[in-house]
């Protein structure tokens, strides 16, 4: 339940993010409301009297992390120069790895019973964001910038929510996982052809959904797949996982630099080619595909 509540709330969080035309920002209020959420809700969790009760902290505990998560993130693209993203990239894809080893030396502080082991982690999250988003220098946007929501991008969440949800669950019944790595890279190389030879709303719209399918069944299963195939799962997770989170991210800070080329393609009158750049998603996502079939320890 909680993942499905962090797999819904970060897109939306995100989108409405964008849209915001806060005063203080578009970023900052999600950062602060949500981590201060999230802090509420682990009161919730760690006194919780029974099971309902607790999960109903837990969902909504996700939506508060998740919408702190979708600003924070943010700020790669919105605020980093191009010529920078990629070690501010490697510093944001270690912090996981930071934060286990950190929270491993924690947890013999505050012990594993009361509401210090939820309170003491959620306080220094509160402090560590508060003082960030202060710092962070953004210009609020007028109403009239602002882009207007829409309920294209909320299908495309939906589209994710459903595929991981359902491909993590068959993974684990037929115990294969890159299977569902190999399909889900033809879903979305598929999405994308759709996209790219779309002359209508409508075909837009279909592209979309089947590339979200295909982006969902990878998120369910990426993590899955890298898990079972770390040399040493018990003792040095933290760093297999920290170096599969810069492979994450890097690509975020590479495609603004790829783009352009593709977009340059037989371009005339100023007109960038959009059909190369969907067509180049396409086979990188078929590049993908074929490279799984190299991952050895996995079936």
């Amino acid at each position: 339940m909680g993942a499905v509540f962090a797999l819904v709330a970060n897109p939306v969080c995100g989108r409405l993010s964008d849209a915001s035309a806060s005063r203080f920002g578009r970023c900052r209020p999600f950062m602060a409301g949500g981590v201060l959420l999230a802090t509420l809700s682990l009161v919730v969790v760690g006194s919780a009297p029974d099971i309902p009760t607790m999960l109903a902290g837990w969902c909504v505990l996700q939506i508060g992390v998740n919408a702190a998560l979708a600003a924070l993130i943010a700020v790669l693209p919105d605020r980093i120069p191009e010529h920078r993203r990629g070690r501010v990239s490697g510093l944001m894809g270690m912090t996981n790895q930071v934060a286990t080893v950190a929270g491993t030396f924690l947890i013999q502080l505050t012990g594993t019973h009361g509401l210090g082991m939820f309170l003491v982690p959620a306080l220094i999250g509160v402090v560590l964001v508060v003082v960030f988003a202060c710092h962070l220098r953004e210009v609020p946007q007028s109403r009239t910038e602002r882009r207007p929501l829409g309920w294209t991008m909320l299908l495309l969440g939906i589209a994710i929510v459903v595929g991981s949800n359902v491909a993590g669950w068959l993974s684990d019944l037929l115990e294969r996982r890159k299977m569902f790595i190999g399909v889900a890279s033809l879903l979305f190389a598929a999405g994308m052809v759709v996209i790219a030879f779309s002359d209508s709303v409508t075909g837009f719209l279909v592209g979309v959904t089947v590339a979200g399918a295909g982006q969902g069944v990878y998120v369910g299963i990426d993590y899955a797949l890298v898990a079972s195939v770390l040399p040493d799962s018990e003792g040095e997770a933290a760093k297999g996982m920290g170096l599969f989170n810069i492979a994450n991210a890097l690509p975020q800070s590479v495609a603004p630099a790829v783009a352009p080329l593709f977009l340059a393609i037989g371009g005339a009158d100023g007109e960038d080619n959009y059909t190369a750049l969907y067509l180049a998603a396409a086979a990188f996502a078929l590049l993908g595909a074929f490279a799984v079939r190299f991952v050895r320890g996995a079936r």
